[in-house]
């Protein structure tokens, strides 16, 4: 991959840093830093100078300057995350607001991003879509932008242009009580997957002028097995593949995707400790990291890249309490 890869953690309290060794999915400690009361979720920006933690009990979103050149990290500013319990944060495309999600209190808001990386302290917009506002991410135009509510059991969808506004209609339902957590989109634009926490499946979806439509529901587990919850899911960057992780059952499933954007279960990888709620893909796709939140550590996959098979790898990293999130960034 291009640039020096490095693996930022959200645990507790805490930002770990590491950089990644690509061949084996080794992780050399690199330091850490104070992120704030809670740092369960960060984002980098697209320029990669600059990343971003919620601090999920203190209702507040923090800003951090990135060292290229050792992928440290130096706090500029916090300011609120425009509602209680913020779960996800992502930045825009373009690089000019940062987007959140509160989960306690289901507010949303866009948020400038100031010339230094810094988080201005008034939102353009803040409405409140519904109940557990779970994630907030725009796609690769910027145009549109979605957000899961999983006590709503809808995927909001909004356009995108410095503020939101509803579209018509202004959601996407899902099955009753399937608590749709995270979404990811595809690399063509037309397609997307939704994992559902609750009822334990993943939904593809089709996408038209920016509105959401099912066509596929799976179950994320074998037959059976009705306990737990899904977290995570994340499109391989080849397209070929789409993956999310089942607490509980403590694996990751893959499902490989047709022509028509259509799953096929492959199969689940054990994550090699328990309740996987993040994980990671590296730029390439041909490492996969795991945060087992309950057994505090960080498990290596290595992704075979022409058909996403998972191979794994075993620990990486231990940490002193729960890794909440995990991602991988190549720093020019």
């Amino acid at each position: 991959m291009a640039g020096v890869p490095y693996v930022y953690v959200g645990a507790g309290n805490t930002i770990y840093i590491y950089r990644l060794e690509p061949g084996d999915g080794g992780m050399t400690a690199r330091g850490q830093v104070p992120a704030g009361n809670g740092a369960s979720f960060l984002a980098v920006h697209p320029s990669k100078r600059w990343l971003y933690a919620v601090n999920e009990n203190s209702s507040e979103v923090a800003a951090f300057a990135v060292d290229a050149g050792t992928g440290g990290l130096t706090f500029i500013n916090r300011v609120s995350s425009f509602g209680a319990g913020p779960a996800h944060l992502s930045v825009h495309p373009a690089g000019r607001y940062l987007l959140v999600s509160n989960y306690g209190s289901g507010d949303i808001a866009t948020v400038p991003i100031l010339a230094n990386g810094g988080l201005s302290a008034a939102a353009t917009s803040n409405p409140r879509p519904g109940a557990n506002a779970h994630q907030i991410i725009a796609d690769a135009s910027g145009a549109n932008v979605y957000v899961p509510c999983l006590g709503s059991n809808r995927v909001a969808q909004y356009d995108f242009d410095g503020g939101l506004t509803a579209k018509s209609p202004p959601s996407y339902s899902t099955a009753a009580d399937a608590g749709p957590r995270h979404l990811d989109l595809h690399p063509n634009g037309r397609w997307a997957y939704l994992i559902n926490e609750k009822d334990l499946t993943m939904s593809a979806l089709d996408i038209s002028a920016g509105r959401l439509t099912h066509k596929q529901t799976l179950r994320t587990v074998p037959g059976g097995f009705n306990s737990g919850s899904t977290a995570e899911v994340f499109v391989h960057p080849a397209g070929h593949s789409v993956y999310g992780s089942n607490r509980g059952h403590d694996s990751i499933v893959h499902f490989s995707l047709d022509a028509n954007g259509l799953m096929t279960l492959v199969g689940h990888a054990p994550t090699g400790g328990n309740t996987p709620r993040s994980f990671g893909l590296s730029p390439d796709g041909r490492l996969l990291l795991v945060a087992n939140q309950g057994s505090n550590s960080i498990v290596a996959m290595r992704v075979d890249p022409t058909n996403g098979a998972l191979t794994s790898l075993g620990p990486v990293a231990t940490l002193p309490s729960g890794p909440a999130y995990v991602g991988v960034v190549a720093l020019p």
